[in-house]
């Protein structure tokens, strides 16, 4: 098992808090935990499918397999002027 702390921002925020840490699988991806959200929150589903993945300020894949202790940033899509 492994913590990841979670950052959520936009739209995001209407389902879950700012911030949150789960315990997950050492082989966890960020498409698995995509997933495991879903489960969580099944009225976010469509706004956790099209999010983007950053950790330390990088947009990573969601294939990637997750680092331990690593804060990982959800960024659902946005717009503004």
């Amino acid at each position: 098992m492994k913590t990841i702390d979670l950052i959520m921002f936009g739209g995001l925020k209407s389902f879950f808090p700012s911030t949150l840490s789960l315990d997950i699988e050492a082989d966890y991806t960020g498409s698995a935990l995509i997933r495991h959200l879903q489960e969580l929150k099944p009225e976010a589903a469509e706004l956790l499918n099209v999010c983007q993945l950053a950790i330390e300020e990088t947009i990573v894949d969601k294939d990637i397999l997750l680092p331990h202790h690593c804060s990982l940033v959800l960024l659902p899509p946005f717009s503004g002027g």
